[in-house]
């Protein structure tokens, strides 16, 4: 008969991949929140600077006319593209915080799908022996049952790296994308800290499939 082993610590591994979960959502629920938001208030107020920019326009045609006049064409090319609302060919905006939080959002999901890929690899169920402890004179009993790759030191690597993953996401919120070295650099910075980290879960499991196999050569 079958029995499982090491309920405890799988639970206490989950708990964190649920939080960062909700820490993702949340990063792109205030994203796609505050985008919104932005576009709303930019269809609001586009009609009032649509009109400022063709009196500014009007003005400056006025006292170009002359040598350095731009021409008929290129004038009726700029009123046509002030009367429809056109700005550029990049009329994209996109505000401080909707690029923080997009940057967070991204860090969130890199870090939860490397948190999740090294839980699902150490909480894989596998049939085994395991020794059953007996009375203290007494050799272990081996018995057949239901294990994982989780150690007692598997909690506590994912709980470090749901704590370094968020070290990463608020450090995306505080950035400032002008700074493209600097972002950078934290970005290689934060990889190199959380990427060890995640492949350690890994190790715990390899580690503990092949204390396995070494029991079951205990237990004939």
């Amino acid at each position: 008969m079958f029995f499982y082993d090491g309920g405890d610590r799988l639970r206490a591994i989950w708990i964190p991949v649920f939080a960062h979960l909700l820490v993702w959502t949340a990063c792109l629920f205030l994203e796609y929140f505050i985008a919104g938001w932005d576009a709303w208030t930019e269809s609001v107020e586009s009609p009032r600077r649509r009109g400022d920019s063709i009196l500014r326009y009007e003005t400056a045609r006025s006292a170009a006319r002359g040598p350095q006049s731009t021409g008929p064409r290129e004038s009726l090319d700029e009123r046509s593209r002030l009367l429809s609302g056109d700005e550029g060919p990049d009329t994209e905006r996109i505000s401080p915080q909707t690029d923080r939080l997009r940057r967070a959002a991204q860090a969130a999901r890199t870090t939860f799908l490397m948190l999740l890929s090294a839980v699902v690899f150490v909480s894989l169920p596998i049939a085994g022996m395991c020794e059953e402890p007996t009375l203290p004179n007494l050799p272990p009993k081996c018995r057949k049952c239901i294990v994982n790759g989780i150690t007692d030191a598997t909690p506590i690597l994912v709980w470090t790296f749901f704590g370094l993953s968020g070290v990463w996401v608020v450090l995306e919120l505080f950035s400032s994308a002008s700074s493209r070295a600097g972002t950078s650099l934290m970005r290689a910075l934060m990889g190199l800290i959380v990427g060890p980290v995640a492949i350690a879960i890994w190790a715990t499991g390899i580690v503990r499939w092949a204390d396995l196999k070494a029991m079951e050569g205990r237990c004939g």
